[in-house]
């Protein structure tokens, strides 16, 4: 990140103020996701930034609603926040049944071959 150890040690510490330019190289530097670590910090979860660095899932979310701004331009005042909460609401709800899904047949499988395979 090109910061002398104290300014490190002190930036995991949380003694030390880190601007936008350092948590970008920092994020870099950890190949983890910039926007997420700012998430993480407003949503009050460190675990968040975690869990989300490997899917970039912020800056996922942050680049939709770029391209969101630039289609509707103006127009994009005009959306209702219920109509915003509802459609956010269910991509994650479809992602994590997705998830669900994708796990249960895991198990099924992993259920499958154990009954298959012989005792040692």
């Amino acid at each position: 990140m090109g910061l002398p150890t104290r300014t490190y040690q002190h930036f995991e510490s949380g003694r030390t103020y880190l601007d936008l330019e350092r948590l970008i190289a920092f994020a870099e530097a950890t190949d983890s996701d910039a926007c997420g670590i700012l998430a993480a910090v407003l949503m009050g979860s460190p675990m968040f930034a975690v869990r989300s660095m490997d899917n970039k899932l912020m800056s996922v979310l942050l680049g939709g609603a770029q391209r969101l701004n630039e289609r509707l331009g103006d127009d994009l005042s005009r959306l209702e926040v219920g109509r915003l909460i509802a459609a956010v609401r269910k991509v994650f709800d479809e992602l994590e049944a997705e998830l669900a899904a994708r796990h249960d047949e895991a198990q099924a499988w992993l259920n499958t071959t154990s009954r298959t395979r012989p005792a040692p």
